[in-house]
């Protein structure tokens, strides 16, 4: 009867030495392989790209990027800015959105003075004098037309303005593509960012404006 008391002691212990064993090996094991396996884990792979190969897996991102509303435009920038930062589209991307983000500031301040003035006319004329309409209509008659106003972008990247026409707020702002022209056939003023800081320029009646590369923005 001892002797089998023993032997199942010692089966016992044999047992929980094998599980002991187990455990300290999955202990020291589990670590790697969950490391391998973790999604969240930080993908190195564009680190060890080339700034050939990041250009080329950014133009990959960038595909039917045109067809987008312009917040995805903007989501997918930043993407390739974050993933592919030693790509020439990265250089244009963060130049667009620098772009982008000015015009966003000076669409602000402008948005609030056009309030003001709009209420200032509406308390003018439907408060202090009656309220009298007139509605005037105009066309174009054949033969009569005036040559064109034009925009050219001369620079290899792409460049933003924006475009202010006879009582009309500033609109835009348009993206002009490198070696692309913008057409319109009325006088107008447009501006843009330059190094030095916005600039203001008045267009009439067959004027073009030939924008080169002092006529746009660099990343320093």
């Amino acid at each position: 009867m001892t002797q089998v008391i023993y032997s199942n002691k010692l089966s016992f212990k044999h047992s929980v030495l094998s599980v002991l064993m187990l455990l300290v090996g999955a202990t020291l094991v589990s670590p790697s392989v969950y490391a391998q396996k973790d999604p969240f884990a930080t993908d190195s792979k564009p680190a060890e790209l080339t700034p050939e190969e990041q250009e080329q897996a950014a133009q990959e991102l960038l595909k039917g990027v045109e067809k987008l509303v312009l917040s995805q435009q903007k989501r997918i920038a930043a993407k390739v800015i974050r993933l592919y930062p030693k790509s020439e589209s990265a250089k244009i991307a963060r130049l667009l959105l620098e772009e982008y983000a000015r015009f966003a500031v000076l669409t602000e301040d402008q948005e609030r003075a056009q309030a003001e003035w709009l209420n200032q006319v509406r308390d003018h004329w439907f408060v202090e004098r009656d309220p009298v309409h007139n509605s005037c209509f105009f066309m174009i008659l054949e033969g009569t037309q005036v040559p064109a106003t034009k925009i050219v972008n001369t620079t290899k990247t792409p460049l933003l303005y924006e475009l202010k026409g006879p009582s009309m707020p500033w609109t835009g702002p348009y993206r002009l593509r490198a070696g692309e022209s913008h057409e319109f056939h009325y006088t107008a003023q447009i501006r843009f960012f330059t190094d030095a800081g916005l600039v203001v320029k008045t267009l009439h009646h067959g004027q073009v404006l030939q924008m080169n590369d002092k006529d746009s923005l660099h990343i320093k």
